[in-house]
């Protein structure tokens, strides 16, 4: 989810942002795993979201610990909240959109990716059932006319998910200024409401959303699916979420970052082993508080996506997209292995 002038984010705000957060699993941890001196890190997440499971699955197995890490999950609202506190070296670490990272980095920042997490674009435009939608069978881009007019839900304002839209609306010849409503509705809790309520239209939902309003509630229909790589052929190939730490950071403690690249290979090894989904079932209901139903099917749909591997090529679709959007030109693109810190050049792939 890009962010604007992150440079100038003071750190009070920081600070503020970080009082707010809830923490998990920051118990006393032995002071060895093994042989290895335990080193602590704080990783930040959305509690209750796909793309945060991971780090919820090593903790509740023990793969940090195991790795040598006492970890701490540390739960914000936006990836805009979790680099601003990155930013003041509240947290190590943090599973967040690629794209932002290209585009923060474009403008001075400096993240470089340490672990691959989601192989797929995430978002899927959905609609509330009764909605109008005149042009629903028209092929894409006309049968996203029906939003103009409308109110569409993203997590913030700037974030990754209203660039996606503003890119949908432009395809359609829709003014992502003046032709729609946004507003924002922060995580799956509050956007799940918010929907709901019916204080939006349309949204680019991302897991539970998805599955809990259309799967289950069968309170929204789809739209578009960029996970099945529609709205733009770069997404038949992609990367949309990615763990990324401050190059400085890596600089002082490579070790820890190591260890923590080992840690998500193991979780991911572990999830994708259909051996183990009804443990991932129990593993996500207790960190959610979602119904188990919702959750069988939000991960038989998405387990397939999460990959330790780093794809060059799906890594350079997502710069590819980034200035299709404007989010970057074509010469702040970054190589695949300037992009990825170079202890994790091991799980590179084409």
């Amino acid at each position: 989810m890009p962010m604007t002038g992150i440079a100038k984010r003071t750190l009070v705000a920081a600070a503020c942002g970080l009082a707010m957060m809830l923490v998990a699993g920051a118990g006393a941890a032995p002071t060895q795993a093994g042989t290895q001196a335990m080193l602590p890190i704080k990783i930040g997440g959305f509690k209750g979201s796909l793309i945060s499971f991971p780090a919820e699955v090593a903790m509740k197995k023990g793969f940090f610990k195991q790795h040598g890490l006492d970890a701490s999950l540390l739960y914000f609202a936006s990836c805009p909240d979790i680099f601003n506190v990155m930013l003041s070296g509240g947290i190590d670490s943090a599973s967040c959109p690629l794209s932002l990272v290209m585009a923060d980095n474009a403008k001075g920042f400096h993240l470089r990716l340490v672990t691959n997490n989601i192989a797929a674009q995430e978002y899927t435009l959905i609609a509330r059932k009764g909605l109008s939608r005149p042009n629903r069978d028209k092929p894409y881009p006309q049968n996203l006319l029906d939003l103009k007019g409308k109110v569409i839900g993203v997590t913030v304002r700037g974030s990754d998910v209203e660039n996606l839209m503003r890119f949908f609306l432009k395809k359609a010849g829709l003014d992502p200024d003046t032709d729609v409503t946004w507003l924002s509705v922060g995580g799956p809790p509050t956007a799940i409401a918010a929907f709901k309520a019916g204080r939006v239209d349309y949204m680019a939902a991302w897991e539970p959303e998805q599955t809990v309003l259309v799967s289950i509630d069968k309170d929204a229909d789809v739209i578009l699916d960029t996970r099945k790589g529609e709205g733009s052929p770069l997404f038949e190939n992609y990367i949309s979420n990615m763990t990324e730490a401050q190059a400085s950071a890596l600089a002082k403690s490579p070790e820890k970052f190591a260890r923590l690249a080992a840690v998500w290979a193991e979780t991911i090894a572990y999830m994708k082993d259909p051996s183990h989904f009804d443990e991932l079932v129990d593993i996500f209901s207790s960190t959610s508080g979602l119904g188990k139903p919702t959750i069988e099917s939000m991960l038989k749909s998405n387990l397939r996506y999460f990959d330790s591997t780093i794809s060059c090529g799906s890594l350079n679709n997502v710069a590819k997209f980034e200035v299709d959007v404007g989010d970057i030109t074509k010469d702040k693109i970054p190589s695949c292995k300037d992009l990825v810190w170079s202890g994790s050049h091991k799980y590179l792939a084409p």
